[in-house]
C-alpha cells in the first residue's frame, strides 16, 4: 500500500517498522493478559543464574551474528552493483521470504510443548509428534517451491512491474535457498527445544561468519547470483550436516525412521515436478488469471501428492473423520 502511495523504496523499511511495532504491542498485551488471568506466583531466585547467563550469552551472539549476516546482502549488492539494484532483489524474493513465516512457524509454535514433553521423559511420543510435524512441513514446502518457481515472475510483474523482477536464475536460487533455509531453521528450532542450546548457538555463529565471507567474495565475482547463493552454501556446509545429526541423536531415531522421512521428501519432490511440468506454459496476465492459476496449482498438487503419499492419505482420512 505504501508503495502505491508514492513513498517509493522507503515502503520496504517502513513496512518492517509497522510489522515490528505490531508484533511487540501484540505480544506485550497478550503477556499482560495472561499474567492477569493465570494464578501465577512469583519468587526471586538466583539459583542457576550463572548457567542461565552463559546460555543467554551464546544465544545472544548467535542471533546477533545471524541478524548481521541476514541483512548483509543488501549492503553488498549496493556496494558492488549499485543501490538501484537492491529493490529488484528485495521485491523478487518478498513472497518467498513471507512464505517462510508459514513454513517455519509450526515448529516454533511447538517448541514449548516439545520441551515439556521431552523433559518429562516421553521420548517415543516426542518422536511421533515431531516426525509428523516434519512431514507436514515438507508437504507445504513442496507446494511453496513449485508455486514460486512458476508464479513468482507473474506475481512481481503484476505487483510492481516486470522491470523489478530479478530474472529466472535468481528466482531459482531464491527458491533453492528457501528450501535449505526452512529445513535448517526448523531442525534448529526443534534441536533448541530438545535442549541443544549451546550447540545451536555456536553453529549459528559459524554459519554466519561463513555466509558473510562467501557473500562478500561471491558478490565481488558473480554479482547478485553470488550474494544470493552464498547463504545457501554456508548453511549446507555448516548446518546441513550438524542439525540433522543432532536431531537424530537427541531423539534416538533409527535408520528406518530417517529413511521413511527421506522417502517422503522424495515423494514431495516427485509431486512438485509433475505439477510443475503440467503448469510450465501457464502465464497469467491479470490478477484474476493469477488467482485462478494459483487455486488450480494448489488443487493439482494436493491431488497428486495424495495419490503418491500414504502418509498424506492417512492424515486426510483422520481429518475427515474428525470433521464428521
Amino acid at each position: 500500500m505504501l508503495l502505491y502511495l508514492g513513498i517509493g523504496v522507503l515502503a520496504l523499511p517502513w513496512a518492517l517498522v509497522f510489522r515490528g511495532a505490531g508484533l511487540s504491542l501484540g505480544n506485550a498485551a497478550y503477556m499482560l493478559w495472561r499474567l492477569r488471568t493465570e494464578p501465577m506466583q512469583f519468587r526471586v531466585s538466583f539459583q542457576g543464574l550463572r548457567e542461565l547467563v552463559a546460555m543467554l550469552s551464546y544465544t545472544f551472539w548467535g542471533k546477533a551474528m545471524d541478524g548481521i549476516a541476514g541483512n548483509m546482502d543488501a549492503l553488498l549488492i549496493a556496494r558492488f552493483l549499485g543501490p538501484e539494484v537492491v529493490p529488484i532483489l528485495s521485491l523478487t524474493r518478498k513472497a518467498p521470504d513471507l512464505s517462510r513465516t508459514f513454513l517455519e512457524r509450526p515448529a516454533m509454535a511447538f517448541m514449548p510443548a516439545i520441551s515439556h514433553l521431552f523433559g518429562s521423559g516421553d521420548v517415543k511420543r516426542t518422536q511421533e509428534i515431531l516426525l509428523r510435524l516434519l512431514r507436514m512441513i515438507i508437504w507445504l514446502m513442496g507446494l511453496a517451491v513449485v508455486g514460486f518457481l512458476l508464479l513468482n515472475e507473474p506475481f512481481v510483474r503484476l505487483w510492481v512491474g516486470a522491470k523489478l523482477y530479478a530474472g529466472s536464475t535468481i528466482n531459482m536460487l531464491i527458491v533453492l535457498g528457501l528450501v535449505v533455509t526452512v529445513v535448517v531453521s526448523v531442525l534448529s528450532n526443534l534441536c533448541y527445544s530438545l535442549g541443544n542450546i549451546k550447540g545451536n548457538s555456536l553453529t549459528l555463529m559459524a554459519q554466519s561468519f561463513v555466509s558473510i565471507f562467501l557473500m562478500y567474495f561471491g558478490g565481488q565475482i558473480f554479482g547478485m547470483a553470488g550474494v544470493v547463493l552464498a547463504p545457501t552454501i554456508a548453511m549446507v556446509v555448516v548446518s546441513g550436516w550438524y542439525y540433522p545429526r543432532a536431531f537424530i541423536r537427541l531423539l534416538n531415531l533409527t535408520w528406518g525412521e530417517v529413511k521413511t522421512l527421506l522417502y517422503e521428501f522424495t515423494r514431495v519432490a516427485a509431486a512438485a515436478l509433475l505439477v510443475g511440468v503440467s503448469f510450465t506454459l501457464v502465464n497469467p496476465l491479470t490478477w484474476l488469471e493469477f488467482i485462478s492459476v494459483s487455486v488450480a496449482l494448489v488443487a493439482s498438487y494436493v491431488v497428486t501428492l495424495t495419490f503418491i503419499s500414504t502418509s498424506l492419505r492417512r492424515e486426510l482420512v483422520t481429518l475427515w473423520t474428525r470433521i464428521k
